[in-house]
């Protein structure tokens, strides 16, 4: 069975296509374009992964990962904006997020990112 993962967003094309880079790398994708659905789906079903497509200027996630970290600690939750800093990453990290990713980059990257991190998780679990 394949890993899940919770796409978080509103932007149609963008996710449907960074979706489908996803799918093509084996893991099974859900997606939810409100917080509220967001947070619904996440309390019915163990997603791997999650990740939340900022999309209003300024707003750094720290409310849906909170949210989404109270609901189910377990997941890492990837933080994606299309304004990126290395300040900004850096919190994004200390409030628990797993990464926060460039939306600029090709959705093909991002993917390739998150199973990266995925790969690396489950190589220290194992060692663990």
């Amino acid at each position: 069975m394949s890993e899940k993962l919770l796409l978080l967003g509103e932007e149609e094309d963008f996710l449907a296509d960074l979706s489908e880079q996803i799918r093509a790398r084996g893991m099974h994708v859900s997606r939810a374009v409100s917080l509220q659905e967001g947070l619904e789906m996440a309390a019915k079903d163990h997603f791997r992964i999650i990740l939340i497509s900022l999309t209003v200027p300024g707003n750094d996630g720290a409310d849906e990962l909170k949210m989404l970290k109270q609901i189910r600690p377990e997941p890492e939750i990837f933080l994606l904006s299309g304004h990126v800093t290395v300040k900004k990453g850096v919190r994004a990290i200390k409030m628990g997020a797993a990464d926060l990713l460039d939306k600029s980059a090709k959705p093909r990257i991002l993917a390739e990112k998150i199973v990266k991190s995925r790969n690396r998780k489950i190589l220290s679990l194992r060692k663990a």
